[in-house]
């Protein structure tokens, strides 16, 4: 799925509104989102719902908050993750404690607690 282009983000008139929400459908959400070689699995939520972030664990890299800068997909994304039943944490240090004590893939690696 593509983003919207200038002129959609722009609407009819060529002049920028607000933020133009593009309606997703959740099909085009798990293509966008797993599009990246990311699991859907992967993905987490950070924050309070509504002002929450995406972000996702991967063996390799550990935690990263994930950007995306297109007004309206990032909220769609975050909201299609809430109804998906993806995990939520309070903040970053919640997801770094759950990471330590379930012992994620590559946990080890970015603890900030050290191991024996």
């Amino acid at each position: 799925m593509a983003p919207p282009t200038k002129d959609q983000r722009a609407g009819s008139s060529g002049k920028r509104k607000g933020s133009v929400a593009r309606v997703c459908s959740d099909e085009e959400l798990a293509e966008y989102l797993g599009g990246r070689d990311i699991p859907l699995a992967a993905y987490l939520l950070v924050g309070e719902p509504g002002g929450d972030l995406p972000c996702v664990w991967l063996p390799e890299v550990g935690f990263r908050h994930i950007i995306i800068e297109t007004a309206g997909l990032d909220h769609a994304a975050t909201a299609f993750l809430a109804r998906r039943g993806t995990r939520r944490f309070p903040d970053t240090t919640a997801v770094l404690a759950a990471a330590h004590v379930e012992r994620w893939p590559g946990w080890e690696q970015r603890s900030p607690v050290a191991h024996e």
